[in-house]
C-alpha cells in the first residue's frame, strides 16, 4: 500500500518541474511579458474602485500598454461605467459565471482568486474563454510567505487580507488547477516591492525596509516569497 507521505512527495516532485528559475520582483513587468502582443481578458480589472486607475501600478493599464487587444471584466457596475467613459473596453459581469461569447489568447486574474467563493465557477468560465493554445495567468498571495508569518508573529493575524476568503500555496494552487481541468505549466515565485501601494511616507518607509530585510531570506528559500504567479492551460 502506498503511504500518504509517498503520494505527497510524488505530487510535489511534479509541482517542482513547473518552477521558473529565480525570483521575479516586478508583478507588472511579469504579466506584461506574458500578455505582450496577445488578445487578453482581464478579470477583476477595476481593483476595488476607479481610484486605482490613477495609480502607476494599475494592472489593467499596464496590460493595455502591451497587448494587442484587451477586454476588462468586473462586477462593480458603476466603476465599469466610469472606466468606459475614460475609453477603456470593459464590461460588467460575475467573475464566477460569465460568457462573453468569444475567446482570448490569455485570461488574466491578478489577485482575484483569494476573493472568490466559487473558484470552480471562475476556472470553468475562464476555460470557456481561452482560444486553442491559450493560457490562464493568475497571481495570488502566498500563504507560506515570510510576510504572513511575521504579521501573525507581531499582530496575531494577517493584516492585509481583510476581504480574502482563501489563501494558496504552490501545492494547493497546483492541485486546484489540476482538479478543475487545467495543467500548471509554470509557477513563478514573486517578491514585488509594494511601497507604491501606500499613501503615507511613513508607511512606505516601513514597508520598504521590511521588504529589504526579507529579500536575502526569500532569495535563499523562494517558497517564502510574498506572491505566486502561475501560467496554466486547459488539460488535454
Amino acid at each position: 500500500m502506498t503511504e500518504p507521505k509517498d503520494i505527497a512527495k510524488a505530487a510535489y516532485g511534479e509541482l517542482r518541474k513547473t518552477f521558473r528559475p529565480g525570483l521575479a520582483r516586478d508583478r507588472i513587468e511579469l504579466i506584461q511579458e506574458l500578455v505582450r502582443g496577445k488578445s487578453v481578458l482581464d478579470v477583476g480589472c477595476v481593483e476595488h474602485s476607479t481610484e486605482s486607475e490613477a495609480r502607476p501600478v494599475w494592472l489593467h493599464r499596464a496590460i493595455c500598454n502591451v497587448a494587442k487587444e484587451v477586454v476588462g471584466l468586473d462586477y462593480e457596475e458603476a466603476e465599469v461605467r466610469k472606466l468606459r467613459e475614460k475609453g477603456y473596453h470593459v464590461v460588467s459581469g460575475d467573475a464566477t459565471n460569465f460568457d462573453l461569447k468569444r475567446t482570448f489568447d490569455v485570461v488574466v486574474a491578478g489577485e482575484i482568486l483569494e476573493h472568490l467563493l466559487d473558484v470552480r465557477g471562475f476556472l470553468a468560465s475562464a476555460k470557456r474563454h481561452l482560444s486553442a493554445g491559450g493560457s490562464l495567468v493568475m497571481t495570488v498571495p502566498n500563504a507560506n510567505s515570510f510576510n504572513y508569518f511575521m504579521q501573525n508573529l507581531v499582530y496575531g493575524y494577517e493584516v492585509d487580507g481583510y476581504d480574502h476568503v482563501a489563501f494558496y500555496t504552490p501545492l494547493t494552487l497546483y492541485n486546484l488547477l489540476r482538479k478543475c481541468g487545467f495543467a500548471a505549466k509554470e509557477m513563478i515565485f514573486l517578491q514585488p516591492a509594494t511601497t507604491e501601494h501606500h499613501a503615507s511616507s511613513k508607511d512606505r518607509l516601513i514597508v520598504g525596509l521590511f521588504g529589504l530585510i526579507q529579500l536575502p531570506l526569500v532569495a535563499m528559500r523562494r517558497s517564502l516569497c510574498r506572491q505566486l504567479a502561475v501560467v496554466a492551460t486547459p488539460a488535454a
